[in-house]
C-alpha cells in the first residue's frame, strides 16, 4: 500500500475507532464508498484492535481519558496551570487553565493532544488546526495566544477562553426556531 492511501486508512481508523460498532460499518460504507482495498484495510485495523485486550470493556479513548483527567487537573503546562476539563473530543481535549508565572493574570483554554495519540498525522492536523487559529480574526472566534510542546513532546495551544455554554445547549435553552438558529449561525460566521 503507497503512502497516501496509508494515510487514508489511517484517518479513517482514527475516525470510525471512536465510533460504535454498529456506527463503523455505516461509517466505513459511506466513507469508502466502492474501494473495497480501504473498505477491508481499516475493518481489519478495527477488528485487530478490539482483538487486542478482549477483556477490556471500554475503548482505549475511554481510558486514556480517565488518565488525563488524573494526569493534567492541577498540573502545569508551559506557563499554565490547569483548572478543569472543558471538553474533550476524538484527538484532544480544551482545559481551563491560568497563567501562574506572576507576570500577569490570564484564564485561557489550553488543547492538548490526549496521551498515547502522539501520532506524526494527529501531530500534524493539531499543528494545521494552531496555525488556523493563529490567522484568524474575527470577533465571533477566540483568539489564539500561545502554543508549545509540553515535556513528553505533545503540543499544545492556549487561547481565549470564553466562559458560556456551547451553542446548541444556547439554541436548545433558548427554544430557538430552525430560522432563529440560522440566523444566529450567519451572526457567528
Amino acid at each position: 500500500m503507497n503512502l497516501p492511501d496509508w494515510e487514508k486508512v489511517e484517518k479513517l481508523f482514527e475516525e470510525a475507532i471512536e465510533l460504535d460498532k454498529k456506527e463503523q460499518l455505516t461509517f466505513l460504507k459511506n466513507k469508502c464508498g466502492n474501494n473495497k482495498k480501504l473498505f477491508d484495510e481499516v475493518l481489519s485495523l478495527l477488528e485487530a484492535d478490539e482483538n487486542v485486550n478482549p477483556v477490556l470493556d471500554k475503548k482505549a479513548s475511554d481510558i486514556i481519558n480517565i488518565e488525563e483527567k488524573i494526569n493534567f487537573i492541577g498540573q502545569q503546562i508551559g506557563v499554565y496551570k490547569i483548572i478543569k476539563e472543558i471538553a474533550t473530543g476524538g484527538m484532544g481535549s480544551v482545559f481551563l487553565a491560568e497563567r501562574c508565572d506572576g507576570i500577569f493574570e490570564q484564564k485561557v483554554a489550553l488543547k492538548i493532544i490526549k496521551p498515547g495519540l502522539s501520532t506524526i498525522p494527529i501531530i500534524r492536523r493539531f499543528q494545521h488546526e494552531r496555525q488556523i487559529l493563529a490567522n484568524l480574526q474575527h470577533p465571533n472566534i477566540a483568539r489564539l495566544f500561545d502554543g508549545g510542546v509540553t515535556e513528553d513532546r505533545r503540543p499544545f495551544f492556549t487561547m481565549e477562553y470564553v466562559d458560556g455554554i456551547p451553542i446548541d445547549e444556547y439554541c436548545d435553552k433558548n427554544k430557538l426556531t430552525i430560522n432563529q438558529r440560522l440566523n444566529l449561525f450567519i451572526k457567528v460566521c
